[in-house]
């Protein structure tokens, strides 16, 4: 047997026997059917249920179906019977060669318990008599109609012990053999208890006289209570067996089925000295008799279909109930893959890394567990298959945890005010090999995503953005070779101002859209985010984004701002890999991003409304929505986490394959991600119950969902800056990112301090110039007017040399941070220091010359 059914399926409603009674019916409906066909053919069935200790969880055990009989000739027809049995609907079997079995089976117990009925002698009433007679009853008993062994199985998982339970039937037309022998005793007993007190009976030639014989009676009636049974039921020759490398075990084993199965009465459970091989048990019966006549010998072992049918049992398994063996739903698990975790049976689950080509959904309340899913999922995607990955976290730090992993390659960027850990992105720089064209219609689609742009602003943007290429040399239809310089975002904000400045809008509507530019465009130029998107060049070019593991923190740069970063990467990420589709073929898997709370980008509906009523979350949810149909092809997968499946659009969990769920308390929620999981109800109500880190996990090819504890992340506790900086100092290409960030930074620390430093030197040769005139009209009255001018220029010195003090404080601490960089930055440092000095000085002497 491969596997046992999960009745909650909707296909086995169809069948009408969808709950435990109609499976119950089914295994009597075949039992009756192949009481007939065993009697007719000679054959001999056998269910097999086998507990290997040492196997893997969830491999433990074993359910066959093994057919014996004395002529090979009909086992081919038996085949096909059993494929078409009652029982063929609900379990599949598939045959098995019986040398690779017998091999499989490694039948090595040493004890053996058996069942059977209950034989009694009982001594006739007659004491009087000096030849008393002995009379013979075996008792039967009255099954549970409902047993499904469930507590048996039970006892196989507590035990731990190599187990098996046989169950061994021949079908046989028993009425006639039962009256054989029975004939003559019931003839006997009726004569010995026919009413009367004195009667006389005839036995061994002697006339005796007798009185009432209760135990006559009662064995009469035992004997005609078994005539009627076997008259009325169909009959069959059952071997009962339990095998365990100990007594105990197969007694206990034995005692399990016979608690669960029996009803009333009692059976027998005996241990025979020598413990059968396992051609003797798929020998011919065994009758097991120690005390009843020749004559009834067979009795013990001989069960009515409703006598047998509880012993005889494939596993049925209720919702939630959970055996070693595997359902139908069972998890595939796949061998050398993406580790998660451990299902109920402690068995290590993994999931196929082709999975994520086609996208990932988790989600989960706070506390349940993602973020430590998402920390596995990018470990262990770089640790196995050294697949790089994006990590975008809007809020909380976590994931530089995996700065304390052994993640050589990782790049942290934490973009802030007085990181040590920032980047730089110039929008406007695109793959080598992409046509201009394409990226401006991507940028367009990054801005109305980011930012809500009412009309006309869209056509102004894509206007303005050809043009500030057209001013470096650009033409729309070029492909970029690498040769040429890319805009920056300042340029483009002047540009846009001049767009608008050409339309024919009249002052309101002019002044509204200014104030558009202002909020949208011009936010992106200012103190942190202007160091970020308003550069010349990039920390790491569009080609390399894919062959990195990076974590970008967004915390600090705002909602729009940071919606803008992530889309803008993961534009540059799918241009980059159109340009190159065939890249890391060794790879399973190129690339994958990891989207955290999503709901900051993706809204719950996707739209690509236009005008006043323009979204910007709709229109990046589309761009999402789009992408993900996309880049399947291009192997990227994307990996979106949020709290809450309600807040992402229904489109998001459509087009993502694999399912993650944590604890999700609401009920709205709870149905929506169970819907896309064909989650069961007993399984959704579970949900709301779930523990941090257990999770219901549905993916490609399975029919439900199933339960499992992911893996504990071990190092979980994210380091604060200071540690996080001294971990990423080992780390070669995570500094060079940094030096080249850093770098970019001093340069335009030093272009302001020289723009700063033009204007300190206009005011300070103005200021000595104001004081020489003073000095040289020092005697002719009064002088209020140059006063005045002095006390300005002083002024206007002291505030150029306190923005002078300010980039040089900025650009001396990035040099104290960074220490391997260039000479010329400390140079330069050295310098602006001591020219701010200087120019201090030659001021205060100045001024101390004047006498006021």
């Amino acid at each position: 047997m491969e596997y046992t059914p999960d009745l909650s399926l909707c296909k086995y409603e169809v069948l009408g026997d969808n709950d435990a009674n109609g499976l119950i019916g089914r295994h009597n409906a075949f039992l009756r059917q192949w009481n007939r066909i065993t009697s007719l053919t000679k054959t001999r069935i056998h269910l097999l249920i086998q507990y290997h200790a040492n196997n893997q969880p969830g491999e433990r055990m074993k359910f066959l179906l093994l057919i014996t009989s004395s002529s090979d000739a009909v086992l081919p027809a038996l085949h096909q019977l059993v494929r078409v049995s009652p029982l063929a609907d609900y379990f599949h079997f598939v045959p098995v060669d019986w040398n690779s079995l017998e091999h499989q089976l490694a039948w090595s117990y040493c004890s053996e318990a058996v069942l059977k009925k209950t034989e009694r002698r009982r001594n006739s009433d007659m004491t009087s008599e000096a030849n008393s007679q002995n009379f013979f009853v075996v008792s039967g008993w009255k099954s549970a109609e409902d047993a499904r062994l469930r507590d048996m199985l039970r006892v196989m998982d507590a035990l731990q012990q190599n187990l098996a339970y046989v169950v061994s039937f021949e079908g046989t037309d028993a009425v006639d053999t039962v009256l054989r022998a029975l004939d003559r005793p019931i003839s006997y007993l009726r004569k010995r208890t026919s009413y009367g007190f004195s009667q006389k009976v005839s036995l061994d030639m002697t006339t005796k006289v007798s009185f009432r014989d209760i135990a006559a009676e009662e064995t009469l009636d035992e004997y005609e209570k078994f005539l009627t049974c076997v008259a009325e039921s169909p009959c069959f020759y059952a071997n009962i067996r339990t095998f365990s490398d100990t007594k105990t075990g197969a007694e206990l084993l034995m005692s399990a089925a016979v608690g669960e199965a029996i009803e009333e009465g009692n059976a027998e459970i005996f241990c025979p000295l020598h413990c059968e091989t396992i051609d003797e048990v798929l020998a011919s019966h065994q009758y097991y008799s120690s005390l009843v006549p020749e004559s009834l010998v067979f009795w013990p072992t001989l069960l009515t279909l409703e006598e047998l049918s509880p012993f005889f049992r494939c596993p049925i398994l209720l919702e939630g109930e959970q055996i070693d063996f595997p359902k139908e739903t069972k998890a595939k698990y796949m061998s050398g893959s993406l580790p998660l975790g451990r299902d109920l049976l402690n068995y290590p689950v993994t999931l196929d890394v082709d999975l994520l080509k086609k996208h990932a959904f988790v989600c989960g309340v706070p506390g349940a567990g993602k973020t430590n899913t998402m920390l596995g999922l990018c470990y262990n995607l770089w640790e196995k298959y050294r697949i790089p990955f994006l990590v975008l976290e809007p809020a909380k730090k976590e994931y530089r945890a995996l700065a304390q992993t052994d993640i050589d390659s990782l790049i942290v960027f934490s973009p802030s005010s007085g990181s040590r850990f920032p980047l730089a992105i110039n929008p406007f720089q695109f793959p080598i090999g992409m046509a201009l064209a394409e990226h401006i219609q991507n940028l367009d689609e990054v801005f109305e995503g980011a930012f809500p742009l009412s009309p006309p602003l869209p056509a102004l943007l894509d206007r303005a953005i050809e043009a500030v290429y057209v001013d470096h040399g650009w033409d729309v239809e070029d492909i970029n070779t690498g040769e040429r310089d890319y805009p920056t975002m300042t340029e483009l904000y002047k540009k846009l101002e001049e767009e608008l400045e050409k339309t024919d809008y009249d002052g309101e509507v002019r002044g509204n859209m200014k104030s558009a530019l202002e909020m949208r465009i011009s936010s992106l130029l200012r103190r942190d985010l202007g160091n970020v998107f308003d550069v010349p060049v990039s920390t790491i070019t569009p080609e390399n984004w894919t062959k990195y593991p990076i974590i970008i923190e967004l915390e600090s740069l705002g909602k729009g701002p940071a919606n803008f970063l992530t889309l803008m990467l993961c534009t540059l990420i799918r241009e980059a890999l159109r340009i190159d589709p065939k890249g890391d073929m060794d790879k399973p898997l190129r690339h994958v991003i990891f989207i955290e709370e999503a709901h900051n980008l993706i809204a719950p509906v996707c739209s690509d409304t236009t005008g006043e009523d323009a979204n910007p979350k709709s229109a990046a949810t589309s761009y999402i929505v789009k992408m993900l149909a996309e880049v399947r092809a291009l192997r990227e997968g994307i990996v979106i986490a949020d709290q809450l499946p309600t807040s992402m659009a229904p489109e998001i969990l459509k087009n993502t394959t694999l399912k993650i769920t944590h604890r999700i308390t609401s009920e709205d929620d709870r149905n929506l991600i169970g819907s896309s999981m064909s989650a069961s109800n007993v399984q959704l109500e579970e949900l709301s119950t779930y523990l941090p880190g257990e999770t219901l996990v549905y993916y490609e090819g399975l029919l439900k969902p199933f339960k499992l504890r992911v893996d504990m992340f071990e190092q979980k506790d994210a380091p604060d800056n200071d540690q996080l900086f001294e971990l990423m100092k080992s780390r070669p290409i995570h500094q060079k990112a940094m030096l080249f960030t850093v770098q970019s930074r001093l340069v335009k620390i030093q272009m302001q301090w020289i723009e700063e430093w033009k204007i300190a030197m206009a005011v300070y040769d103005k200021l000595i110039s104001d004081c020489n005139q003073f000095q040289k009209h020092a005697g002719d009255g009064n002088l209020k007017g140059e006063l005045t001018e002095i006390m300005k220029d002083q002024l206007g010195m002291n505030s150029s040399l306190n923005v002078l003090k300010r980039l040089a404080a900025k650009h001396k601490a990035w040099i104290q941070s960074f220490p391997n960089l260039p000479r010329d930055y400390v140079d330069f440092q050295g310098k602006a220091e001591k020219d701010i000095e200087a120019v201090t000085y030659y001021v205060t002497k100045k001024l101390r010359e004047i006498k006021f």
